[in-house]
């Protein structure tokens, strides 16, 4: 048996970092998969950009670089997003605004993993308490 936590274990698979707009296009994709309303590439914008009080997080694959792709100058790619989830910090609650996960990729724990991260983040920011939206 192993004495690691959930998140520890599935990040030496995944690794859940912060959003960017270069993600939009997964995030848009897995979010029109998801929800029958889904949030717009403009408002997840705002979320990136402009919202102080937003944390955004992706979930990928943890695949290393490899010293070959660094060569062909392929450095800085990124694996796809599978999946994503934000909050709002208001003053020391967070409010869970969204999470989803891509349908392949479900019942594989990569919803808590973006979970347990989200909480994290709230933490490090103050955060007591959280609720889902």
């Amino acid at each position: 048996m192993t004495d690691r936590t959930p998140a520890e274990i599935h990040a030496t698979k995944f690794i859940a970092e912060p959003m960017t707009v270069s993600d939009l296009g997964d995030v848009m994709a897995i979010e029109r998969l998801s929800f029958s309303s889904p949030w717009s590439e403009r408002a997840y914008r705002f979320e990136i950009e402009q919202n102080e009080n937003s944390v955004m997080l992706v979930v990928r694959p943890a695949f290393p670089q490899s010293l070959w792709d660094q060569i062909r100058g392929r450095a800085g790619v990124r694996s796809p997003v599978l999946g994503y989830g934000g909050l709002w910090l208001l003053v020391d609650e967070a409010h869970i605004s969204t999470i989803a996960v891509h349908p392949q990729w479900r019942s594989k724990g990569l919803g808590e993993l973006v979970m347990l991260s989200l909480l994290e983040q709230g933490m490090k920011r103050g955060m007591q308490r959280a609720t889902l939206e």
